[in-house]
Order: structure tokens, then C-alpha cells, then sequence
């Protein structure tokens, strides 16, 4: 009797429950609707795909794939959908409610992120983390310069601009690595965001800015170093060398760089084949020893100066540099506990064949003297130059190898890489310079960041950066004459760790993408086309926001294949303002990162004029650019310079 009413009662409870093996099926018309109220409501385009629906009690769980979390969520977006959701429902669903909403495992409520901020003080983030600023010295400090406390001053930023000139062992040549399109090659189109205006934006806003890939485009190239150079005339566009003197005491400190050869060939590392100098520090200011290099400058013009030393326990954070240039004499004050055995950028100057750098072992005004502290100094080099990195067979010998003929500028980070002392720990991690090249990149940042707080466990650099950044637009093409648009990347997931090195929170690089991403978009739809698309905001596993160590964003703006894109891709203005959007995406994603208020740097002036006057007086005027579309970009002065010389 017991067994037949239970038996009655299991079949009777069991018919009530809809069946969950067929729920997947039985909800495709509602992801398709969600799909289309996404769009409306974030003008993101998305398929929403369904993997389970299950039953916790009164609710249904339901676990969506990743195209759920492309969509940019803020809290009302989940709560506006879970809402939707609930009111899609199939009949046979009317009595259950919403539960717990996945994406790819994740669930919903960590995918939103906070809105743009525009009144100049940080939204809340829940990746918070003490400011690092006046922990520790900065890696550079220009005299005379502005602080930006509200900017980027303090702040550490390695970007790259897409690919480069790269060698195929294949075809046994040098060719781009992505396809020229009507003219167009990404490999060089991206230079014309980041070299102009990005990089000058954020180094104007105080942040020091390093790049993987050349970032000079000067062709001429001077190198100075303590250790003799390779032999032979130096004509055309082969890099120069100059003059190097020392007085007082320094002695050998150990391996470092030395320009041995015209042309560098397999894994050859030129920071591997000199030596390093080395003196105690003094009380003065002045010093007791000093180092002069005179680059043999073959052309007036403009010139990236890199410095290079090494770095050790007791390296001074005071390393008195003087740059004589035409604008005058710059002095750097460098932390030599970081950034050593690397070229490390020092700023570019107008310099001609009577310009030359020193550094003395004294102790700048303003810093302490630390008893026991050493100075030391390698190489110096100006400019981007030619490429000198060859590559062939492995079979040839060094003659068979060929350069790439382009500028330093124009190749692939892989080359500058070497160039710069990256071992082949990094640089031949893979077989084919292909992969190198790209995949490489974010160990570069690791690298970089090796031993600082960022990436603690590491051996590296030292350099606590802050974010990375890889700038493309490879992103396909549409039919008639619609925009393909911006879309941004980031990884979750490294080594199957959610965890920085550092133990934060990958999460973060959604927010940081989130906000690129939204800059960028709404930007470019107020002032130059409404309809600018926004595509989908991916979680996917590329090396270049997967390696980093440090918050990655990959960012693909726009498609060079593609014609609607073009036409404002082509428009340097278009270029200013996207790339000032990055820089204030990056502004406002640090000022929630550490809690601090921001400002954004006012736009160029306007109607500037000098009109000359009696007395040999000269009337200078401008006006002020306002900026509609930041309040805190609004100028409170403004900073003269006057130039001697033609």
C-alpha cells in the first residue's frame, strides 16, 4: 500500500517539474529577444547563447555563454535584465522567478562596471587600491617640470602601436606583418594615432611612457658608449658614434652594452658584450666624477635620447644627468634602482654636433645623500635610426643575413627588443618571428615590471607600470556603408588564475577596457557620426592583455579594410580625438584604480597671434579652446615658451 502511493506521488511531482533537459531549447526565442533589447539598450550587437537552465527552488538559474558578458553592463543594465528575462518567459515557466545569472561561469553582478565619470572625481570600484604615487622615487624626474597631481604624473603606461616590419624565414624575406589594403597597412596606419598625438597627450599629463616598439621616427642614429664601437666608415644613414670621456674615479662595474657590431645576427645581445662604469656618490652637488658623451650628430634635427646603466642594491635614485641641447640645458634627476640594463627614454631635444649629456656622481639639489650609494653609466643613443637587427637561415653565416632597409620605427617590437638587452628567455620563445613578435609584447611588460610592487615575485626592471595598452584596427569589413566600429579586449583568466601577480583582481582590465571602450564610442558619436558603432566588449584569450602582469586592454578601433571606417580614419582630427579619448579613458580608469580626483588636460589654444608693436615690442594673444565635452578641462593659466635660434 505504501509503495503505490509513494509511487503515485513521485510520477504526480515529477509531471509538475518541466523537464530541464529540453529548458535550453525551450528558451532560444528568449535569448533571441534578448538579444535584440541588448542592442536597443546598448546599441551592442550580441547573440545571446543559452548553455543550462536549472531549478533552485522557486527560480531558475541560468548559465549563458560569453557573448552574455560582451555586453557592457552597468547595475541597472543587470537589473533592466534579469527584469526582461523574467517577462520572456515561456507559459510553462510563468511560476518561477529569475535566480542566478552566469556568463561563461561568471556570474552577471561581476561584470558591471561604473559609468564615465565627467565632474573629475573617481566613481567607485570595487578594485580600489592605495595610490603608489610618492612611495617610491619616479623612474625619471624632469627639472623644472610640472607635477600633475589631478593628470598622470607617477603613472607608469607601455603601449604599442599594432605589428611591424617583420622577417618570414618561410619566404627568406622581410615583409608587413598584416596585408596592405588601398594603401593602407596596419603595421603603419596605427603609428599615425600613437606617435603624433597619444603618447605626447600622456606624457604632456606627466606620465612616463614606454613602448616595446621604436618610438623615434628620426632615420639617423648616434651611439656613445665607454667601450670601442665596430670598426668602418660611418656614412649615409649607418648610425654614428662620438665621443665618450670620463674624469675622476669610475671603474668597471661588470657586463653591459657595448655597439660591437654593424649589424646584429642570430641572438646576438649588444647589452651582453661591453662593460658598465661605476663611482661612488658624493655630498656635493657638484661631484667629483663625471661622464660626457658627445654624440657625432649627422643632422640637425630632433632625437629621442636613451640613457642606459645598471642597476644594483645600492644604486643611487639621484643620478644627476644634464642634457645640453639647442632649447638650453635639461637636467634629469634618474632612479637608477630601476630600469637597468635597457635603454630608458629620456625625452626628445633639437641637437646638433655641439650637443652633448653628462652625468657627475654629486648628490642634485634637494636630495639626500645616501653614504654608500653608487652611480653607474653605460651607453647613451640618440635617435630612432635604421634597423640593425639581420635575419636569415640559421645555417648562413653572418654575411647571408640580411636587414630589414626600413627605419628602426617601422619593424616589429621584436627587433627593438633585442636592440634593447631583452634575452632570448623572451625574444625566441617561439620558432618564428611571427609569434615573437606579437606574442611577446606583454612578457616585455613583465619584464619591465619585474621586482616592482606590480610584479614582486618576478626578476625584472623593476618599473612599477601601471596599465598596458596594444592599439589595433584589424576588425574586418561590412557590407554597404556601414561603420565596423570600436570594439575592446581583456583576459580574465592567465595560467588559469584570475589573480594578477601582484594577487588583484584580473577583473579590473574589464572596467579599464569598459572605459577606453565608452570614451572612445561616445566621443566619436558626439562629434563626428551618432551612429559610431560600439561592438562587443570580449573576455578572450589574447597574449597581449593575457601576459601582461600588470591591468591589459587591447583595443581594435575601427577597420582600415573598410570604407565607411576610412573616411574619418583618414582625418587627422579623427586621430587627435580618439587618441585623447584614450588618454582620458586611462585618466578616469586610474582615478578609480587608486581613489584619487582627475583633470583633464585643456585642448590646444585657438587664434594665437603676435602682432608687432612699437618699441620692438611684440603683442602676443590667444584664446581658449573650449571643450563641450569635459568639465574639468577648462585652462586655469598658461605656460610661455620662447625659443633663441632662426
Amino acid at each position: 500500500m505504501r509503495k503505490t502511493t509513494l509511487a503515485i506521488f513521485l510520477a504526480f511531482t515529477l509531471s509538475a517539474i518541466p523537464s530541464v533537459g529540453q529548458s535550453v531549447r525551450e528558451f532560444k526565442e528568449v535569448c533571441d529577444s534578448l538579444s535584440v533589447l541588448a542592442k536597443e539598450r546598448t546599441s551592442v550587437e550580441v547573440q545571446l547563447g543559452l548553455k543550462k537552465v536549472s531549478i533552485n527552488g522557486s527560480k531558475l538559474d541560468f548559465r549563458f555563454s560569453e557573448t552574455l558578458g560582451d555586453l557592457p553592463f552597468r547595475k541597472e543594465d543587470i537589473d533592466w535584465f534579469r527584469t526582461q528575462l523574467g517577462n520572456l518567459f515561456p507559459e510553462k515557466y510563468a511560476a518561477y522567478g529569475v535566480g542566478r545569472i552566469y556568463s561563461n561561469g561568471i556570474d552577471l553582478n561581476e561584470l558591471a562596471m561604473p559609468a564615465l565619470t565627467y565632474a573629475g572625481y573617481p566613481a567607485e570600484s570595487r578594485f580600489r587600491r592605495a595610490d603608489p604615487r610618492g612611495t617610491s622615487d619616479p623612474l625619471i624626474e624632469y627639472r623644472g617640470s610640472k607635477y600633475f597631481n589631478k593628470g598622470l604624473s607617477g603613472r607608469y603606461i607601455a603601449l604599442w602601436q599594432s605589428h611591424g616590419r617583420y622577417y618570414e624565414g618561410k619566404f627568406e624575406r622581410w615583409e608587413w606583418q598584416r596585408a596592405l589594403n588601398f594603401m593602407t597597412v596596419e603595421d603603419m596606419y596605427t603609428q599615425s594615432y600613437v606617435l603624433p598625438f597619444l603618447i605626447p597627450m600622456l606624457e604632456n599629463a606627466g606620465a612616463y611612457v614606454m613602448t616595446p616598439r621604436e618610438r623615434d621616427t628620426q632615420v639617423y642614429e648616434c651611439v656613445v658608449d665607454n667601450d670601442p664601437a665596430f670598426e668602418g666608415e660611418r656614412t649615409g644613414l649607418l648610425r654614428r658614434s662620438g665621443a665618450y670621456t670620463e674624469t675622476g674615479h669610475w671603474k668597471t662595474a661588470g657586463v653591459g652594452f657595448a655597439d660591437a657590431k654593424q649589424v646584429y645576427v642570430r641572438n646576438d645581445n649588444p647589452f651582453e658584450m661591453g662593460t658598465v662604469r661605476i663611482a661612488q656618490c658624493s655630498e656635493s652637488a657638484e661631484g667629483d666624477a663625471t661622464i660626457k658623451w658627445a654624440p657625432d650628430v649627422p643632422e640637425r634635427g630632433s632625437y629621442a635620447l636613451y640613457i642606459s646603466y645598471m642597476s644594483l642594491p645600492n644604486s643611487t635614485v639621484s643620478a644627476h644627468y644634464t642634457v645640453h641641447h639647442l632649447g638650453g640645458d635639461s637636467e634629469l634627476i634618474v632612479n637608477q634602482q630601476m630600469g637597468g640594463g635597457t635603454w630608458i627614454y629620456a625625452g626628445t631635444y633639437e641637437f646638433d654636433e655641439e650637443c652633448y649629456i653628462t652625468l657627475n656622481n654629486g648628490t642634485p639639489e634637494g636630495r639626500s645623500f645616501v653614504k654608500n650609494s653608487v652611480v653607474t653609466a653605460d651607453a647613451i643613443r640618440i635617435g630612432g635610426g635604421m634597423g640593425k637587427i639581420a635575419r636569415g637561415q640559421e645555417e648562413w653565416s653572418d654575411e647571408e643575413y640580411t636587414l630589414s632597409g626600413m627605419p628602426a620605427f617601422a619593424e616589429g617590437a621584436l627587433y627593438s627588443m633585442q636592440w634593447a638587452g631583452i634575452d632570448t628567455t623572451i625574444t625566441r620563445r617561439w620558432d618564428t618571428d611571427y609569434t615573437c613578435d606579437y606574442a611577446t609584447r606583454g612578457q616585455w611588460v613583465g619584464r619591465m615590471a619585474g621586482g616592482s610592487p606590480v610584479n614582486p615575485d618576478s626578476t625584472g626592471m623593476g618599473i612599477p607600470i601601471d596599465l598596458s595598452f596594444a592599439f589595433h584596427t584589424d576588425a574586418g569589413v561590412t557590407p554597404g556603408d556601414s561603420i565596423v566600429g570600436t570594439l575592446s579586449i581583456y583576459t580574465l583568466m592567465c595560467d588559469g588564475s584570475r589573480q594578477l601577480p601582484n594577487g588583484e583582481d584580473r577583473m579590473q582590465a574589464r572596467e579599464y577596457c569598459d572605459y577606453l571602450q565608452s570614451q572612445i564610442v561616445e566621443d566619436l558619436r558626439s562629434c563626428y557620426n551618432p551612429e559610431w558603432s560600439r561592438r562587443q566588449l570580449w573576455d578572450r584569450s589574447y597574449s597581449e592583455s593575457r601576459t601582461t602582469s600588470v591591468p591589459a586592454a587591447l583595443l581594435e578601433l575601427l577597420s582600415h579594410q573598410n570604407f565607411a571606417d576610412m573616411k574619418y580614419g583618414l582625418d587627422p582630427s579623427f586621430r587627435f580625438a580618439v587618441s585623447r579619448a584614450v588618454y582620458k579613458g586611462m585618466l578616469k580608469f586610474l582615478s578609480n584604480r587608486y581613489g584619487c580626483p582627475y583633470t583633464v588636460q585643456p585642448l590646444p589654444v585657438q587664434s594665437f597671434a603676435a602682432v608687432l608693436g612699437s618699441s620692438k615690442n611684440v603683442r602676443l594673444s590667444w584664446k581658449a579652446r573650449p571643450d563641450t565635452l569635459e568639465l574639468t578641462a577648462d585652462p586655469k593659466g598658461y605656460i610661455l615658451y620662447t625659443r633663441v635660434d632662426d
